[in-house]
């Protein structure tokens, strides 16, 4: 155990470069927000606008609940979720290569633990240490978009909804990142350099040929890009897709007036529940063990790649 806990320990300083590069992204961007928002709000001589309707008109607490809600879901998977998603490819593509790259594989292989441990070791410093990150950061933004978007505009804050909002967006985006960190990281254990862009070219090539052979003989094989999206992206998709109309719980009758309509909305009965509740599909144990199978393929080829001297 002292020995798995010294290597993980040298894993997680060996990738902390790797993982401050996204904070330090994360932090620039939020300056331009910050910096964006003091600009538009010395400008703005009018009411706050959202969806062309005026900030005080909002004051149904469940439209404050359901925007509360669903501004932080939409922050983590378009804002965070494209950072983090780039930084987990670079990361996991090369996560078993760094010993190459800095030529001690040997003296590493040679430790006193087995490769089990060692592979165990990298995936949870890089893969499971940048999910971590994530969720410090969805934190971060939590606080930031309700002091800097909400507070200032007037629009009352339903703090409990909007944390439910962050937590669980973090929690879909880790099962998307976690996945896609396994097939780079298995990645990683069969190339030793350039691992994603051979990845991406060994796929490439096999869309290429399958769309050829569609074509010539009309068999309708299934896209591998298409179904390899679906395994990263199926339970984000799924997620939102049970939001109330427009993903932000708002939905206007054509046939009263936009004050009317936010006034009449309802959240859903077992609103909250429902969403926890998309957490506990066969869907995502199928992505969690898609990754375990993964992570043990990528430990046996390890354990049988030839060392470098």
């Amino acid at each position: 155990m002292n020995a798995f806990k010294a290597l993980l320990i040298k894993d997680l300083q060996t990738n902390k470069k790797g993982l401050s590069v996204t904070v330090w992204i994360v932090l620039g961007l939020y300056l331009v927000l910050i910096a964006s928002f003091i600009y538009a709000t010395k400008q703005n001589t009018g009411n706050v606008m959202l969806g062309g309707i005026p900030m005080e008109m909002f004051q149904n607490p469940d439209v404050n609940s359901a925007l509360s809600f669903a501004v932080q879901v939409a922050l983590m998977f378009s804002f965070l979720g494209f950072m983090f998603a780039i930084q987990m490819v670079s990361i996991s593509t090369s996560i078993m290569n760094t010993d190459v790259r800095h030529k001690c594989e040997l003296f590493h292989r040679s430790q006193p633990v087995s490769v089990w441990q060692l592979t165990a070791s990298r995936f949870a410093a890089g893969i499971g240490g940048f999910i971590a990150l994530t969720l410090v950061a969805g934190i971060i933004q939590y606080f930031v978009a309700t002091l800097l978007l909400f507070i200032p505009a007037g629009f009352k804050v339903d703090w409990w909804m909007g944390l439910n909002g962050m937590l669980l967006s973090w929690a879909h985006l880790s099962v998307s990142l976690l996945v896609l960190g396994s097939i780079g990281f298995l990645l990683s254990t069969v190339f030793k350099d350039n691992a994603f862009g051979k990845g991406a070219l060994i796929l490439g090539g096999i869309q290429v040929a399958i769309w050829i052979i569609n074509y010539l003989t009309h068999l309708g094989i299934p896209s591998p890009v298409t179904a390899l999206a679906n395994l990263v992206m199926s339970n984000i998709r799924d997620f939102t897709s049970v939001f109330p109309s427009m993903q932000y719980g708002i939905q206007f009758n054509s046939h009263t007036t936009a004050q009317q309509g936010v006034e009449a909305f309802r959240l859903p009965p077992m609103f909250l529940g429902n969403l926890w509740s998309s957490l506990f599909t066969w869907g995502i144990a199928l992505k969690l063990a898609v990754s375990g199978i993964l992570y043990v393929l990528s430990t046996c080829l390890y354990q049988r790649r030839e060392v470098q001297f």
